[in-house]
């Protein structure tokens, strides 16, 4: 049984995730616009990110957005009847009201990220086996990357989805093995780091690259703009 304050984060998550699906909710493509006169606005306000990743905490930093960080404890759920985009909105809305309590005057981002290859969900990998069957795969294919976004100010409710399209280069098995010993796979969905590119092993992107390596700021920035 989930802890009553998860429990609530939970049933919240699904209302929201209803909700866009009800008003068919489409994801774009990652429009590529310059981020600039909200930054000043944004840097005004107090921002908790709800996550440990120091990848989103660097998106954030290289366009001028200080963050305090307080890592969410909830865990991510993958109910089999969810699409895997449907699984990062349900996540990151949890992570995000799990955090809210604490700091109920400052604005809570929290962000969950899955790759899917070929209808199948591709999380952070339990073991380096599982990091390397998972590489296998997506080695000289095309896969997706959804990122959900939540974002929480007092009682209103902010999120939406980012999807980009990543294809893969032919990996040998020798070549994967290497990657996994120079990038560390474990904490990573789909066992990859995106934002180096070590090896050159992703060959192109179709959408947003920030929101590759775990954090759409194409949207995100926006977002927190029109908070004022």
């Amino acid at each position: 049984m989930l802890p009553h304050d998860l429990y609530h984060a939970t049933q919240t998550a699904l209302l929201c995730l209803t909700k866009i699906l009800r008003r068919n909710f489409i994801i774009s493509r990652a429009s590529r616009f310059a981020v600039s006169p909200g930054i000043l606005y944004i840097a005004a306000m107090r921002i908790i990110l709800a996550s440990a990743s120091p990848r989103r905490r660097d998106l954030l930093k290289s366009h001028g957005i200080e963050v305090s960080i307080q890592p969410s404890h909830a865990e991510e759920l993958h109910p089999e009847h969810l699409t895997g985009l449907e699984m990062t909105l349900l996540n990151a809305t949890r992570k995000a009201h799990s955090v809210q309590n604490g700091f109920p005057r400052a604005i809570i981002v929290a962000a969950d990220t899955l790759v899917v290859h070929d209808g199948q969900v591709l999380g952070k990998p339990a073991t380096m086996e599982a990091a390397f069957a998972m590489l296998q795969k997506l080695s000289g294919s095309t896969h997706q990357v959804h990122t959900g976004v939540c974002i929480l100010k007092h009682h209103a409710t902010h999120v939406f989805v980012e999807t980009s399209n990543v294809t893969f280069r032919h990996l040998t098995n020798r070549e994967i093995r290497k990657y996994h010993a120079m990038i560390g796979p474990l904490d990573k969905a789909g066992a990859y780091a995106a934002q180096e590119n070590v090896m050159d092993v992703i060959q192109s992107v179709d959408g947003s690259m920030s929101n590759v390596i775990g954090l759409p700021m194409e949207r995100l920035v926006p977002a927190l703009n029109a908070l004022r």
